[in-house]
């Protein structure tokens, strides 16, 4: 269920990634418009009320930017290069990889990725960061790219079942998830309700049931042998409040109590310490497609399986 919500002293933007480790939620990158990208790493406190702390910033610029956390790590892939960007990168997708060291606050670059992306999806299982589709230049990828992060080297280990950008992807007692997204094509595209199970294991993915309703530029995290579908944008193009649980064992989707604002592509993470109840940190986004942000900064507590 939602809970009180605002960050007074902060305003979030559109196009921004998220990631949790220990107590701290990070926002990295994401954009003002099309034509100014954002360096901006913060580190927001879940356990006091202390201002959140500046970081170095990011060393590329990018929007539409995804982020995954892996130990004290935060690894930070592909994104969108500004027309006005200074880093001597062409304009549109990268294959930009910066990991943010949280114990030192400073950044290291990582191997590029094989190609160049635009919102792919992002998880991690084990030691291993996995992308997922994206945007490539004006076709949408269904490659999935395996990260190893301790040898800093890539490799393409399968494929979804659709190209498309703007999914939502996350991991499960390890196993890989991915969401909905759009695909470029005739008659506006296609945007895509499917949802697509991937086992690291055997490299193999395989449809499970379809989202309720289409979405693309939402959340996904998992918790307690569920995913959660948060915001995004729905089949008439207009951002959204709504919250999606699958519950993983009889493979059904329910609809939950909406988020307080409507956002797309937007940071979130989920955060369970020990004892306490998990809740899903969500930062940012749009309520506008690229015309206004949320800039807003919201908790919603999981609802406790029956």
């Amino acid at each position: 269920m939602p809970l009180q919500t605002e960050a007074p002293t902060l305003e979030h933007h559109g196009g921004v990634a998220g990631a949790i480790v220990g107590n701290q939620f990070y926002v990295i990158g994401g954009m003002l418009n099309p034509f100014e990208h954002l360096d901006t790493a913060l580190a927001i406190s879940l356990n006091t009320e202390s201002e959140p702390q500046s970081l170095a910033p990011l060393p590329t610029p990018r929007a539409n930017v995804v982020a995954v956390a892996n130990g004290t790590k935060i690894y930070t892939v592909a994104g969108g290069i500004s027309p006005q960007s200074e880093s001597g990168l062409p304009e549109g997708p990268s294959s930009v990889v910066e990991i943010l060291d949280t114990t030192t606050g400073e950044w290291h670059k990582g191997a590029d990725l094989p190609a160049q992306r635009v919102k792919p999806g992002i998880a991690a299982v084990g030691d291993t960061v996995y992308a997922l589709g994206g945007r490539e230049d004006k076709v949408d990828a269904n490659t999935i790219f395996a990260y190893d992060t301790a040898n800093d080297s890539w490799s393409l280990v399968g494929t979804l079942p659709y190209g498309a950008r703007h999914g939502a992807a996350c991991s499960h007692r390890g196993q890989i998830y991915y969401t909905g997204g759009w695909t470029a094509g005739p008659d506006k595209g296609t945007f895509q309700r499917g949802l697509i199970e991937f086992d690291p294991a055997t490299n193999r993915s395989r449809p499970l049931a379809d989202l309720p309703e289409p979405r693309t530029a939402h959340a996904m995290v998992a918790h307690d042998g569920s995913l959660y579908v948060f915001g995004g944008v729905d089949a008439q193009k207009q951002p959204t409040s709504t919250v999606f649980r699958y519950d993983i064992a009889s493979d059904r989707w329910e609809t939950c109590e909406p988020l307080d604002s409507v956002r797309a592509v937007f940071a979130c993470a989920v955060h369970a310490p020990e004892g306490d109840d998990a809740q899903v940190i969500l930062a940012g986004g749009w309520t506008q497609m690229h015309r206004q942000a949320n800039t807003t900064q919201e908790f919603y507590r999981l609802p406790k399986k029956a």
